[in-house]
């Protein structure tokens, strides 16, 4: 993936997405269940994947 070293944002998503699709592709509903579960939190339950002095709760 040298090749991105200087390639624009739009590029970089697409390849990104393509090694996505690499991993993913055998079993979708496997990468579906974990996004949900990932994603999914009652509410004022502690959001663990997000850091706070990066990206602030409004």
């Amino acid at each position: 993936m040298d090749d991105l070293l200087e390639a624009d944002d739009h590029t970089i998503a697409r390849r990104m997405n393509e090694e996505v699709e690499i991993f993913v592709g055998p079993r979708p509903e496997q990468y579906t269940w974990i996004l949900k579960l990932l994603k999914t939190r009652k509410p004022g339950e502690i959001q663990p994947y997000k850091r706070k002095d990066l990206y602030p709760i409004k």
